[in-house]
């Protein structure tokens, strides 16, 4: 008897999802290596299904597949936060799906932007779409800060403390005071935490030309 089952070598679902294998030849009997006696079994696994059909007349056949799934997209799109200024970049891999929607009407797998927000990327593939969503924020540029250049701590309560309140905007920054030898006298990384022009042992510096360096947790730097 020639060939009369025929499963395909390789038979393929889409995740969350099952395939029907088929024997065909109806009126025969069947029996499946998952100890099924149907002329069709529903696969929901990845692995080799076989069957051996016997008909009427107790000639057989067999013949058996190999069962693969096809999965969803699965991605993510981390949150981004840069200096005011830049552009954010929004990106994932080619290889996650074969259409991409952002929801700024963008059809790449990257996208640039200067506008904080939400954006969201949708992906589509043969098993169909997901999506996920991120956040973009844009620190303050630091550079545009209203930095102090005089400070006279005579207890007159004008231009006592090196304060600049606007650092509260930042998610975190790091506040280097200098000496004009380059020596570091104090670092501030708490917006409460003032410089009284003081150095080593709280002492009062003397008067002079002095630095500062504000970095922000996103390198946006400004010095004076």
């Amino acid at each position: 008897m020639g060939s009369i089952v025929n499963l395909n070598d390789t038979n393929r679902f889409c995740e969350n999802s099952s395939v029907i294998l088929d024997a065909g030849n109806p009126g025969f009997s069947y029996l499946w290596n998952t100890t099924a006696t149907t002329q069709t079994i529903n696969a929901s696994s990845v692995g080799i299904f076989g069957v051996i059909i016997t008909s009427p007349f107790n000639c057989f056949d067999s013949d058996s597949t190999f069962v693969t799934v096809d999965s969803l997209p699965h991605f993510k799109i981390d949150d981004v936060t840069v200096c005011e200024g830049a552009s954010a970049v929004l990106w994932v891999h080619s290889n996650e799906g074969d259409v991409f929607s952002w929801s700024n009407s963008e059809t790449d797998t990257l996208i640039y932007t200067f506008t904080p927000g939400f954006y969201s990327l949708a992906i589509q593939n043969s098993c169909g779409i997901t999506a996920d969503t991120a956040e973009v924020k844009f620190l303050p540029d630091i550079s545009n800060f209203p930095l102090p250049n005089v400070l006279t701590p005579n207890g007159d309560g004008l231009n006592d403390d090196y304060d600049i309140p606007i650092l509260a905007q930042a998610s975190s920054f790091r506040m280097d005071f200098f000496d004009r030898w380059g020596a570091l006298l104090h670092t501030q990384t708490d917006v409460n935490d003032i410089w009284k022009a003081t150095g080593q042992g709280d002492s009062k510096v003397p008067q002079g030309t002095y630095f500062v360096v504000i970095t922000d947790a996103s390198s946006c730097q400004d010095s004076l």
